[in-house]
């Protein structure tokens, strides 16, 4: 059911240019723009607030970070993390995003009932739910 040969990349779900490993590993220790957060909120159509409790964004601090313009390094990683996530699960429905957001933000059994987005909050939880999707692409029964 995979198709990620047209999934756009995490980068450029950010807005960003693909770059090499290292270089984006700095951007993130430098913190992301705040308008990488803008793109992807734009892009994915996910709901804000699930967005925001991914990356243990606050109201407050986001206010902060939009007058700064940039986003923690910790923010950062987590914005990129999601955004990998987001990638991975359009193109395990074969580029319908609308579907991939309706899996994302629904309870799921094989999960013990809570919804991936808020697992998503972890990275254990990233890994279980980016586990789920590799078996649900290979046909593991879960």
């Amino acid at each position: 059911m995979s198709s990620t040969a047209t999934t756009p990349s995490a980068e450029a779900l950010l807005g960003m240019k693909p770059t090499n490993p290292i270089a984006l590993h700095e951007k993130l220790l430098a913190g992301l723009p705040f308008k990488a957060l803008t793109k992807f909120l734009e892009t994915s159509e996910l709901d804000p607030k699930d967005v925001y409790a991914v990356m243990k964004l606050p109201a407050r601090t986001l206010a902060r970070r939009k007058m700064a313009g940039k986003l923690s390094a910790e923010e950062s990683d987590h914005l990129l993390r999601l955004a990998d996530l987001y990638r991975q699960t359009v193109g395990f429905f074969n580029g319908n995003a609308e579907a991939a957001r309706g899996w994302l933000a629904e309870k799921r059994p094989a999960l013990g009932g809570h919804r991936p987005i808020d697992l998503a909050r972890t990275a254990s939880g990233m890994i279980r739910v980016t586990t789920l999707i590799f078996q649900l692409e290979n046909g593991v029964f879960v």
